[in-house]
């Protein structure tokens, strides 16, 4: 047996990357992975294709879908910076694995870099049921159970599984399944809703966890009482929590001494302002309960803005700007979510929106690093992914609309952002320094269409996070 693991672990190779760190997941880039497979490629608005020998593989971002031959896979994690396509690590080893003949890679998210190994993977399958989820594996293996907080930990030591277990999932017992790899094993870990307990069954070579929620105690029957009694006062069960989009806080940028973007004789507090009172009135119309952060022409710090969406519990924050580059000719839309900023433009948006601090008197961040504050709050954190989807959703809808250039979804630290505790993203709709554009922004109509693109944007993310529920 100590021969065989030897051989196991003579055969495994490494191959080192450099991904991006986004929300906790590592994204490499298209381009990485073509260098690496030393094959061509074909780039279109919405299309990565890679084509190695006789194998082609076609990603959409647009689509968060991949087509590898005849099988299609979906992509739980994409993102786009400076038109460049970035998938995760896990679903960029299975595309890998697709493309080689006698190779399986896992990506180790510990060292940053993939295994590779010419052996089959020794877990061979993750399967989720309605109400379980069921591992079968090689005979040899012990997986190793336990649980913090929400997240059930499997831990198989000297397990690889080359499958897409990673997933967002919308079901009435699993949140969500992540899996990490090192050259120790790979671990699964499952986010539980709240209330959901597990009962394990192992079996020779499976592991079967079986879901099921804590039960109420039912309310007990009243019993007819003397009018010269006191009835007794019984508690009504606590209601589950729904996850369900009921307010949404739009915030229109600048305002009152603070007016934002000026250039081409428009200012940015007014062309917000207008857009963002279209988009209240359309979601009313829909049912959705809409707060505005400001409703007029005057100065609203960005600390009493979070402070406003906390106030009505917003179930999604939406900060609306454009935005400015003067002496250039830069154009298009592009929106944000919150996350360390990651490119010199990325950095310049953001501490240009940040500048509005100087016309506060009460400057609440105290010279701290926003950003560890606000990554550092577990409840912020948790948010992340959907901050980032909504971004996705509020860019196509917006770009779509508009006919403009895609500048595509982007990560910055906002300060507007801090404390939001929803999917919140900030959505520049233009450059008012380029005066083909200021003069759409400054036509009502074309306004009148991008609130009906963030309306859109909103309604299509409701039904997506609010899916299963």
């Amino acid at each position: 047996m100590l021969s065989f693991f030897l051989q196991i672990l003579l055969a495994f190779e490494t191959v080192k990357f450099n991904p991006l760190n986004i929300g906790g997941v590592d994204f490499i880039s298209y381009k990485d992975i073509a260098d690496f497979l030393k094959c061509r490629s074909f780039v279109s608005d919405t299309v990565v294709e890679l084509y190695s020998g006789s194998k082609k593989a076609k990603v959409s971002f647009e689509k968060k879908k991949a087509w590898l031959g005849n099988d299609t896979i979906s992509l739980e994690n994409v993102y786009i910076d400076d038109n460049t396509l970035y998938l995760d690590g896990e679903s960029w080893a299975y595309i890998l694995t697709w493309f080689s003949e006698a190779q399986t890679y896992y990506w180790d998210y510990q060292n940053k870099r993939y295994i590779v190994s010419k052996y089959p993977p020794s877990v061979k399958s993750f399967i989720l049921f309605e109400d379980s989820i069921r591992i079968d594996h090689n005979r040899d293996l012990s997986p190793l159970i336990f649980q913090s907080g929400d997240t059930v930990y499997i831990f198989i030591k000297s397990g690889f599984y080359s499958g897409l277990a990673g997933r967002k999932v919308y079901g009435d017992f699993v949140k969500a399944i992540r899996i990490r790899h090192t050259s120790e094993g790979v671990t699964f870990l499952i986010t539980l809703n709240d209330g959901v307990k597990y009962a394990t069954f192992k079996r020779q070579m499976s592991l079967v966890l079986n879901f099921q929620r804590e039960t109420v105690p039912e309310r007990p029957l009243r019993e007819a009482v003397p009018p010269s009694e006191t009835p007794q006062i019984v508690q009504q069960p606590q209601k589950a929590y729904e996850r369900k989009i009921k307010v949404v806080v739009i915030d229109p940028g600048h305002g009152g001494h603070d007016p934002g973007a000026v250039a081409n004789g428009l200012r940015e507090k007014d062309i917000v302002l207008q857009v963002s009172k279209l988009v209240k009135k359309k979601l009313e119309k829909l049912g959705i309960k809409v707060v505005l952060t400001r409703d007029g022409d005057y100065f609203v710090t960005l600390g009493e803005r979070a402070r406003i969406a906390h106030k009505y519990k917003a179930d999604l924050y939406v900060s609306i700007h454009c935005n400015y580059a003067p002496g250039s000719k830069a154009r298009g839309i592009e929106t944000f979510f919150l996350s360390e900023a990651r490119t010199e433009w990325e950095r310049s948006v953001a501490a240009f929106e940040n500048s509005v601090v100087k016309y506060e008197v009460d400057k609440s961040t105290n010279g701290k690093d926003i950003l560890s504050m606000i990554l550092g709050d577990m409840a912020q954190y948790e948010f992340l992914k959907e901050s980032q989807d909504l971004a996705y959703f509020v860019q196509e809808s917006l770009v779509n609309s508009a006919g403009s250039i895609d500048r595509g979804v982007k990560q910055a630290g906002f300060y507007v952002l801090q404390g939001v505790y929803a999917p919140s993203v900030l959505v520049e709709l233009g450059f008012l320094t380029n005066r083909d554009e200021a003069r759409k922004l400054k036509d009502s109509r074309y306004q009148d269409e991008l609130a009906n693109a963030v309306v859109d944007a909103i309604v299509k993310f409701k039904i997506s996070y609010e899916r299963a529920y």
